[in-house]
């Protein structure tokens, strides 16, 4: 008799665990892509960035997966400063934590604007607070790093 009233609850509990909302799935359509750096704030404060930072790009994957890649100007070209690997996991409508592989987490959130959506990419090193904003690229351009 345990067993009959057990398994029928346990069943509707995997299930609702394995299937997501459908604006659970919408939400991360948004959201998986390529995304290049526009602005970026240190304590509300626009931070000027160089032609190169401007190519600093975002790739966010299906799998749960994100690729960061940041360029400097070296020379007369912009080369690759670093690339950072990192899990975002879905949070809430338009929101999203990011795991660093140092044990640190962001969050990213993405807000619906007139002409396209933005992403705010959120970190915080004690009193600093960063906010990055990126665009989506709809180029269909290769990333690469």
């Amino acid at each position: 008799m345990k067993w009959c009233v057990m398994y029928p609850i346990m069943m509707i509990v995997i299930v609702l665990h394995a299937c997501k909302s459908d604006q659970e799935a919408i939400q991360e359509e948004k959201f998986i892509g390529n995304w290049t750096l526009k602005q970026t704030f240190l304590n509300e404060f626009e931070k000027p960035l160089t032609s190169c930072e401007l190519t600093n790009t975002m790739r966010i994957a299906a799998d749960g997966d994100m690729l960061l890649v940041s360029y400097d100007l070296q020379g007369n070209a912009c080369n690759v400063q670093k690339i950072m690997t990192a899990h975002w996991t879905y949070l809430r409508e338009g929101n999203y934590r990011i795991d660093m592989p140092t044990k640190e987490s962001s969050f990213i959130e993405i807000i619906e604007t007139e002409t396209q959506p933005v992403l705010l990419y959120r970190t915080q090193v004690e009193e600093v607070v960063t906010k990055h904003i990126y665009t989506k690229d709809e180029s269909n351009r290769r990333f690469i790093p």
